[in-house]
């Protein structure tokens, strides 16, 4: 038979061992979530970059096709070369 100290100090273990249950688990899943937002926002960096240089060889490819056309019709400034010659890129 226990006494009530006995009883107090066995409720008090199992509360005390639900807790830290409970803490790992929490701990675990709070990891588990950490680890995948840090994955998905390298991967989100990643699509960002992508999209910049992206950007950028298409806005370089518009300057480059209005200056050749500026030059085709004679409507380039006087300081731009008139006598650039474009060559086509091969794809890769």
């Amino acid at each position: 038979m226990y006494t009530i100290g006995q009883k107090r100090q066995e409720v008090k273990d199992n509360t005390h061992e639900t807790a830290q249950a409970a803490k790992g688990r929490t701990k675990g899943a709070t990891q588990t979530t950490r680890d995948k937002g840090q994955e998905k926002g390298e991967v989100t960096k990643a699509k960002v970059w992508q999209s910049k240089e992206t950007g950028e060889k298409a806005k370089n490819m518009a300057q480059t096709t209005a200056e050749a056309v500026k030059n085709t019709f004679g409507m380039a400034k006087d300081d731009e070369e008139e006598d650039r010659v474009y060559y086509r890129k091969e794809r890769d």
